[in-house]
């Protein structure tokens, strides 16, 4: 007979973050496989696979640890991060060093300071990169691009539509 309680539900957008207290175990396996033979399936070669868990430290922080095995043995750590009171998204995954002495680090970090700002910084091994997209009115929004493989460049983009037709259109402009 009592009214419902009514509360603001907030969930992550950083894929891999859990709530307060909870924990997963991940696991995947699986065989490299080649496909230039002659053979439907291909040939299956080496083992592949990895075992994490992760815990929600706080609704704000989860952290992982784990062993991944591909073509030697390395360690895994991981951090997820969205702290409430300000707009902004972390994940990283970091490898320890292969045979060759290399660290794999992947790292996504999203901050939005308005529903008109949006900013982007990925990193890989492949790519370091920096977007930046100022939506100035519902249809038009200005973008910047800030790579270590590529060109910088900036940009525009216009986005419409109606009930029945859409039109998108992005043109940029790069320093080559």
């Amino acid at each position: 007979t009592d009214l419902p309680e009514v509360r603001v539900v907030s969930f992550s957008d950083v894929a891999g973050q859990l709530p307060a207290g909870a924990s997963a175990f991940v696991v995947s396996a699986g065989w490299q496989r080649d496909t230039g033979s002659n053979n439907f399936f291909g040939d299956f070669g080496d083992v592949r696979g990895g075992a994490a868990y992760r815990w929600g430290v706080s609704e704000e922080l989860t952290l992982g640890a784990g062993a991944v095995y591909d073509e030697n043995l390395q360690g895994l750590g991981e951090i997820f991060y969205q702290p409430t009171d300000v707009p902004l998204q972390v994940a990283a995954r970091v490898l320890t060093a292969d045979d060759e002495g290399t660290w794999d680090v992947d790292a996504a970090v999203r901050y939005d300071p308005s529903d008109d700002l949006s900013t982007r910084f990925t990193s890989n091994r492949f790519e370091r990169r920096f977007n930046v997209d100022w939506r100035v009115s519902p249809d038009v929004t200005l973008l910047g691009i800030a790579s270590d493989r590529e060109a910088e460049a900036v940009g525009a983009q216009v986005a419409f539509g109606g009930n029945d037709s859409f039109t998108f259109a992005r043109t940029t402009i790069n320093t080559d």
